[in-house]
């Protein structure tokens, strides 16, 4: 799963593949559900490939939601400008 979220993002926000009939939008949610499939799936198994507890570290967190929201937020602006 973690392998299918990431192509899905790369191909998102790279605009997609020359000949691939997916528009990015399709793309990044796609990301986004096979990213909450694969934390479900990382919560529940005895070694997890990404210790869900390094997310318990508050200054952790909030570094990752900065750069999700940094991320998305550049994501916005280039489709904006695209337009």
């Amino acid at each position: 799963m973690l392998i299918v979220a990431l192509a899905a993002y790369s191909l998102g926000t790279s605009g997609g593949a020359s000949g691939v009939p997916v528009s990015p939008a399709v793309l990044m949610a796609g990301a986004l559900f096979a990213a909450a499939i694969f934390v479900a799936v990382e919560t529940r198994v005895s070694t997890p490939l990404v210790p869900m507890t390094v997310l318990m570290d508050r200054m952790t967190a909030a570094g990752f939601a900065h750069f999700i929201s940094a991320q998305l937020a550049e994501e916005v602006l280039h489709a904006l400008m695209d337009k």
